[in-house]
């Protein structure tokens, strides 16, 4: 399945009990819901998540709030959901909000 909204592009896949969702583009007011659809529907899928966000070249305050509600709703589901591959953009907000290890 692919979703893209022009700023994002969001690809999900299923493989072996994970459910692979990769990001590209933007993620920020514009687009969470995108994302977030995407991630709900993950989630209620049951498989563990990996996020390959390597082709996210920025995201804002939104993005990190998405990302930790996916946290949350992950953690009340008992979900796995690893960060398998971020773009600098990303590694720098995340580190710099203290967030980095949160999806390792």
């Amino acid at each position: 399945m692919e979703t893209d909204d022009q700023a994002l592009t969001v690809t999900m896949s299923s493989v072996g009990g994970t459910t692979t969702i990769a990001a590209a583009g933007d993620i920020d007011m514009g687009t969470c819901d995108t994302l977030e659809e995407h991630l709900g529907q993950a989630l209620d899928g049951g498989e563990e998540i990996d996020l390959d966000l390597a082709e996210v070249e920025f995201m804002d305050s939104t993005g990190i709030s998405c990302l930790l509600h996916l946290r949350a709703r992950a953690q009340e589901q008992n979900v796995a959901v690893r960060l398998v591959s971020a773009s600098p953009a990303v590694e720098r907000i995340l580190h710099l909000s203290g967030l980095g290890d949160l999806f390792a």
